[in-house]
């Protein structure tokens, strides 16, 4: 089974990073990694011209992983760390206009204008999970939607499929709303 892989980021700096790593990772990689994944510059917000170059780059996408900048301006300087705040550039975390959930609605349409099987997101925690997955559920896109929490036992990963991928609700420790108490 091949697969290829898009990285796909807005940030020049962040483009040449992955780059950077790919290269540096290559030994431990498979020979013919450095064929089948590939980085380019896109912006998520502008859903036709991404699904646009991305259509011109593989016949069908399965899978859309997205890691956008979730955090609000507010959570910024309240929910992260000082490490992060010193050494994580802000463009990574917080959108430019402040509103950390404007990503999702775009991740969604993308995924579901590709023809993705299954979307994943990660987001800030709980509320925003809830937010998210809201959305997508009314979408109508996928068959399904949840959210998986991380080690911490915190929401941090939307996931939705499609019909005949429902074995993916069952990812890492899943916990759906209803079982979320504060």
């Amino acid at each position: 089974m091949s697969s290829r892989i898009l990285g796909i980021d807005i940030s020049l700096k962040a483009l040449r990073l992955s780059k950077q790593n790919l290269k540096h990772n290559k030994e431990v990689l498979q020979a013919n990694v450095h064929e089948d994944i590939e980085f380019f510059r896109g912006d998520v917000l502008a859903v036709d011209s991404l699904v646009k170059a991305i259509g011109e780059k593989l016949q069908g996408v399965e899978v859309v992983i997205s890691n956008p900048p979730y955090i609000s301006g507010k959570s910024f300087n309240v929910s992260t760390g000082r490490s992060v705040r010193n050494y994580e550039p802000k463009l990574a975390l917080v959108p430019k206009d402040g509103n950390g959930d404007i990503f999702y609605p775009a991740i969604g349409r993308a995924a579901e204008r590709l023809g993705s099987r299954v979307v994943v997101a990660e987001v800030e925690g709980w509320e925003q999970a809830n937010r998210v997955k809201q959305g997508w559920e009314g979408s109508g896109a996928w068959k399904g939607v949840d959210i998986w929490k991380d080690f911490a036992g915190i929401g941090r990963t939307v996931v939705g499929w499609r019909c005949g991928w429902e074995w993916i609700r069952d990812g890492p420790d899943v916990v759906s709303y209803r079982d979320w108490k504060e």
